[in-house]
């Protein structure tokens, strides 16, 4: 059998908005580096972070794990340079 899971209801802080009929959840930064450092992969949309929170969530990336940016032309390309060598070759970028 597997033991107890500890339940700890404030673990991570989501946020819930509608958008045409949808749910979507919103994680902060400190959330998506844990998620990144146990080996998720994540796919984000640039202009919802700041270059500094996305290199900041690209370092925390697990070996295997990958980072897909969307809408990445947002982004300067010194920032998109700086995001992808936080973790080279784990960092996708869509434009």
């Amino acid at each position: 059998t597997l033991g107890k899971v500890a339940y700890e209801p404030y673990y991570l802080k989501i946020n819930y908005f509608f958008i045409m009929g949808g749910i979507y959840m919103v994680l902060s930064t400190d959330n998506l580096c844990k998620i990144a450092s146990s080996g998720g992969s994540i796919k984000i949309d640039a202009s919802e972070k700041s270059a500094d929170n996305l290199y900041k969530i690209a370092k925390a990336l697990k070996k295997g794990a990958k980072l897909i940016l969307t809408n990445a032309s947002i982004k300067s390309t010194d920032n998109l340079c700086k995001i992808a060598a936080a973790s080279p070759g784990n960092v996708i970028f869509e434009f």
